[in-house]
């Protein structure tokens, strides 16, 4: 006898499977949506205008004035957080030899 909710002539096990199937598929289309938005997001945010000479200045800039912590006194980042804001960011800063020469 098929409980409440279930369609008749499914099997539970067939039941669950089909909306397992539907649901990965609905998790599937919500993460492209979530990838198109953050593309659209960083197309349209105006530090993307920014040339990489001028982020790799600014990147510079913030070495000297935000200082990472060692590991053992705590998780403070100091200016590897740019890295953190976008992958432009990230990809400039880490692609800048000249930011690593003081991490020891």
């Amino acid at each position: 006898m098929p409980g409440l909710h279930e369609p008749r002539g499914y099997r539970r096990g067939e039941h669950i499977g089909w909306t397992l199937e539907m649901l990965d598929e609905d998790i599937d289309a919500v993460s492209d949506i979530l990838l198109l938005k953050t593309r659209r997001n960083t197309l349209a945010s105006p530090v993307t205008m920014l040339p990489v000479e001028i982020l790799r200045r600014i990147f510079s800039l913030t070495t000297s004035v935000y200082e990472p912590s060692p590991l053992y006194i705590g998780m403070a980042l100091g200016w590897i957080k740019v890295t953190h804001v976008c992958q432009r960011w990230r990809r400039v800063a880490l692609n800048d030899w000249t930011l690593c020469n003081d991490l020891d």
